[in-house]
C-alpha cells in the first residue's frame, strides 16, 4: 500500500481493548499514484485521485505486550472529497 499511494496518512479513531485484544477504527488516505497490487480483486491501475480506506484493525498481544496477531476488516474505500 505504501508504494501505491503518495502522501499516505493514517488516522486512528475509536480504540477498544478487551483482554489480549485491541480493536481500532483506522482511516488510510492518499493519492492513488502507482499500481495497487494488494487489492482482493487483483492489481488496480492508478488514477491519480485521492482515496480514503475506512478499516477496523484487530490486534492480539501476548502476556509481555508483544503483538502476536493482527488483522483488518475493510468497511469501505471511497474517493477523497466525495
Amino acid at each position: 500500500m505504501r508504494e501505491a499511494f503518495d502522501d499516505r496518512s493514517i488516522r486512528r479513531g475509536i480504540v477498544v481493548a478487551e483482554g489480549d485484544y485491541l480493536a481500532c477504527q483506522t482511516w488510510i488516505e492518499g493519492t492513488f499514484a502507482r499500481e495497487f497490487t494488494q487489492s482482493p480483486v487483483g492489481p488496480l491501475p492508478p488514477n491519480g485521485k485521492g482515496v480514503v480506506f475506512d478499516l477496523i484493525n484487530i490486534f492480539r498481544f501476548d502476556d509481555r505486550g508483544r503483538l502476536i496477531e493482527d488483522g483488518y476488516a475493510p468497511t469501505i474505500a471511497v474517493p477523497a472529497n466525495g
